[in-house]
């Protein structure tokens, strides 16, 4: 088994990458709504976007965040289905600009930004960091207590790697950023770049995000170069395995006792910059950061 040298790993610090919010108004705020959003879809600001089957509302809009609808923010409302709340935004609090994500919110919604941050409800927030000079499968990832896992793989090698089903309200999602950006017709990094991004569903209040508990706690991360040589041929045929389809889905192919076994040599082999706790140590100060956006050119206070 082939292992690269590898470059000292730059961990980022943690970021939303994207963040569900949904919000519901008076009766009568609907229909202000509704309008409003009718507006800035004739000023050219909002676009009509496609409807997934699976999103429960019948109205739903792209919100322009620059000239070209490049970077745009997600509006539906008016849900299909019974026991939704009326409105939902999605946007990424860490590439769009958070001053126009609230200078609309403030346009739309009668509560304005700073309603929706006080009684809105996050459906999802993923939470992120990259792993810069990481090669993904230089490393072997596990996390107790997961069941379900997957992989995509390209030319013999993981490209993404997840730990827990899609319904889990705690699913990690492990890629090679760089065949992303590629896939997306977009430059890569000049290095290897590893993501790792918890997927957190039905999180309650937007304050309440500071609350959330380490979700990076419970991830076990094994660099093959520190896993020392041994003559146990079942545990190197285990380490194989790991690399072919994953560690966590390598993990629950043992029986219990190898089980305890094996996951203690791989938590030796833990690199020297996984550290979880320093990892999640500025989380508060993003989400903060969200609850405070700056205001922003609300479009309508012109009319």
């Amino acid at each position: 088994m082939a292992v690269k040298k590898i470059k000292k790993a730059e961990v980022s610090p943690v970021f939303c990458d994207m963040l569900s919010i949904t919000y519901q108004p008076s009766y009568a705020d609907e229909e202000v709504i509704k309008g409003r959003l009718g507006i800035l879809r004739d000023m050219t600001l909002a676009r009509v976007n496609s409807i997934s089957k699976h999103a429960g509302y019948s109205k739903s809009y792209r919100l322009a965040l620059d000239g070209d609808f490049k970077r745009s923010m997600l509006v539906e409302f008016a849900p299909w289905q019974s026991g939704m709340r009326y409105f939902r935004v999605v946007f990424n609090p860490s590439k769009d600009s958070l001053d126009m994500v609230r200078g609309y919110l403030d346009s739309i919604l009668p509560a304005k930004y700073e309603g929706l941050m006080a009684e809105g409800f996050c459906t999802r927030a993923d939470v992120t960091i990259d792993i810069h000079h990481a090669d993904i499968n230089q490393f072997i990832y596990s996390s107790p207590g997961i069941s379900k896992t997957s992989l995509h793989m390209a030319k013999g090698e993981i490209q993404t790697y997840y730990l827990g089903s899609e319904k889990s309200p705690r699913r990690c999602c492990i890629y090679d950023k760089n065949a992303e950006l590629i896939n997306k017709g977009l430059p890569p990094y000049s290095h290897p770049v590893t993501r790792m991004e918890y997927r957190l569903k039905k999180l309650g209040s937007i304050s309440g995000l500071t609350d959330v508990g380490n979700p990076f706690e419970q991830l076990v991360i094994s660099q093959l170069s520190r896993i020392p040589p041994c003559e146990d041929k079942y545990f190197n045929l285990f380490l194989d395995y790991c690399v072919a389809t994953g560690g966590q889905n390598a993990l629950l192919r043992v029986s219990e006792s190898d089980r305890k076994k094996f996951r203690g040599r791989l938590k030796m082999a833990r690199p020297a910059w996984w550290e979880a706790e320093k990892v999640w140590s500025t989380w508060p100060t993003q989400v903060q950061s969200i609850l405070d956006a700056p205001e922003g050119f609300n479009p309508l206070e012109t009319i």
